[in-house]
């Protein structure tokens, strides 16, 4: 408190009645060089598929730890140097593409085929479904009046293979059997349309279901069902909660708080003023067999299926399942399709200690994104496991 006298004669003298004082030092979940190995992962990534179908690819990814919920990594693309951006806050603000929106906590989208695990476990715990149990997929699946597609057609179909080959029409018969209440009796057990309680300002999201779109006055039709199955109808979803959603099913159904907050220190770093303690939102209670297949189909991802390519020349053995969701933009006044592509990941497959989501906006699929956490594994098990950087108190980080 500074108090500020001016006198008869104009001259003003300054008095502190209270000192200020140094503030608390707050430590960071993130970390500085897995933080910047997801930045570049993401920004290499984009800038080599920027361009298709003339829309400007956008993105971000989240990392967190499986059996904690502290959120290692969050990187939003496009961003902007901290260290100018009160000089540049004007090109900054106005930017089309939203350098300063976080797309980790703000941004919501349809998940695609990342929700198909999701709904594999609604139906295995219920009963709808059980390993053995298949289906045929012809390409084509007749619906009522509707017919709904597959992007081949892959015969008859477990819902292990159905993971693996992301088959629509395996799907399409299992929501048709287990309904919209009870798979969304599962999202919200994985915190998929809701806040994770995070620190930071976060969207909600969407859980597409009766309940929303009466809140909208409109009626839910059968054939929403259909579409919600594989990530579609009204589903949005922040990029966290996927990563939080697949982190859950790599611990074995455990869902944390994410967290940025490690711990809070004196000013003199002497003492701990608070130490932040992992909090479990929710114990989904899946049975370990559910999970395991669940795992199984998404390990199969890796090694049989659409990302075999680009995470073989790991030295960790991990899992995932990949997404595509369609999107409608306005382009010079003309609509144009086009895609964002999703992964959600988590490795090591056995002992899982982290899970990976990643977003990018405007890509031909969700296979596109796969590069993206393989480099974000590389770094991890790699790198950042074989030199142990101290990260130094109030310095400013490259």
């Amino acid at each position: 408190v500074k108090v500020i006298t001016k006198d008869a004669e104009g001259n003003l003298s300054e008095k502190y009645t209270e000192k200020p004082a140094q503030g608390e030092t707050v430590i960071l979940t993130i970390d500085a060089g897995l933080q910047k190995a997801a930045e570049t992962a993401l920004e290499k990534r984009i800038k080599e598929l920027t361009g298709q179908k003339g829309l400007e690819a956008a993105g971000a990814v989240a990392v967190i730890d499986v059996n904690t919920g502290e959120l290692l990594a969050s990187a939003s693309y496009p961003g902007y140097d901290l260290s100018t951006y009160y000089e540049n806050y004007s090109k900054l603000s106005s930017d089309p593409a939203a350098p300063l929106w976080n797309r980790v906590l703000q941004s919501t989208y349809a998940p695609g085929s990342t929700f198909k695990p999701l709904v594999s476990i609604a139906a295995l715990e219920t009963g709808t479904i059980n390993r053995d149990t298949r289906f045929t997929c012809s390409g084509i699946f007749h619906y009522k009046d509707m017919d709904f597609a597959c992007l081949k057609s892959h015969g008859s179909t477990n819902v292990v293979e159905a993971i693996e080959k992301s088959c629509n029409i395996y799907f399409y018969n299992v929501a048709d059997l287990l309904g919209i209440t009870k798979m969304n009796e599962y999202a919200t057990a994985f915190g998929l349309g809701t806040k994770t309680g995070i620190e930071l300002p976060e969207a909600e999201g969407v859980l597409a279901g009766i309940p929303y779109r009466e809140s909208l006055g409109k009626l839910w039709l059968p054939g929403d069902t259909i579409q919600a199955s594989i990530g579609q109808s009204d589903n949005l979803f922040t990029p966290l909660q996927l990563a939080n959603y697949c982190a859950a099913i790599a611990n074995g159904g455990k869902r944390y708080v994410p967290h940025l907050v490690k711990a809070v220190k004196s000013s003199d770093k002497t003492s701990t003023v608070l130490e932040k303690e992992p909090t479990v939102s929710a114990e989904t209670k899946i049975s370990p067999s559910t999970i395991s297949i669940v795992r199984e189909g998404m390990l199969r991802v890796i090694t049989q299926g659409s990302l075999q390519s680009t995470f073989q020349n790991l030295k960790v053995q991990s899992a995932a399942k990949t997404g595509t969701s369609q999107t409608v933009k306005m382009v010079n006044g003309r609509a144009v399709k086009g895609n964002n592509g999703f992964v959600i990941s988590f490795a090591p497959y056995e002992n899982p200690e982290i899970a990976v989501a990643v977003l990018i906006e405007n890509v031909d699929s969700g296979t596109a994104t796969g590069k993206v956490a393989a480099d974000i594994y590389e770094y991890y098990f790699n790198t950042m496991k074989s030199v142990v950087v101290q990260q130094p108190f109030n310095s400013l980080l490259p």
